[in-house]
């Protein structure tokens, strides 16, 4: 298997962060984070974005962080009213 892309990278990102992924897959991926500082920098935000919104999920009385993109902070709720058809 040759070194994925940064585009493979993304497309296979939610499986790696649920550790869903066959071995030689994940060794890929982790060989791909080895060079490439971007995708590094894209994963964390990547699961910072997941916590943050778990964080809310829990206890949605609690304010965000105040570090927390506006953006999310937005689509949280709209995503929730989706979700429950109230949209």
């Amino acid at each position: 298997m040759s070194m994925l892309t940064c585009k493979e990278f993304v497309e296979f990102l939610d499986d790696y962060v649920a550790g869903a992924q066959e071995s030689p897959v994940r060794t890929e991926f982790e060989r791909h984070l080895a060079v490439c500082p971007d995708c590094v920098t894209y994963l964390r935000t990547y699961q910072h974005t997941i916590a943050l919104a778990r964080s809310t999920r829990l206890d949605p009385t609690v304010p965000p962080p105040a570090d927390a993109p506006a953006e999310l902070i937005t689509a949280i709720p709209a995503a929730r009213a989706k979700e429950s058809g109230r949209n």
